[in-house]
């Protein structure tokens, strides 16, 4: 098992209290991720190059992550007007 130190990153393009960032960040999990990932948001998913790899809708709730590389991703999502990134790892098990 590789092991993987996690650092949760909310970059918040509107201000935010941190009781949103916290609770937001709790609704993205298990963060680090191995094959499948709770998102609660329409989001999309990019890699570390910036290019777009993967569009999410609500409704996927639980997204299958298991084919992709392992890696950082960044979430990009709007709640209530105001857009996130959250950084989100994938690993190996």
């Amino acid at each position: 098992m590789k092991a993987i130190v996690l650092l949760v990153l909310v970059c918040v393009f509107a201000r935010a209290d941190a009781q949103t960032i916290d609770s937001l960040k709790a609704q993205i999990y298990p963060n680090p991720c191995i094959a499948e990932v709770t998102l609660p948001y329409n989001a999309e998913v990019y890699d570390l190059a910036a290019k777009k790899i993967k569009v999410l809708q609500a409704w996927d709730n639980k997204v299958d992550v298991s084919k992709l590389p392992l890696g950082i991703y960044f979430v990009r999502f709007q709640v209530d007007g105001r857009e996130y990134v959250v950084k989100l790892v994938k690993k190996d098990e």
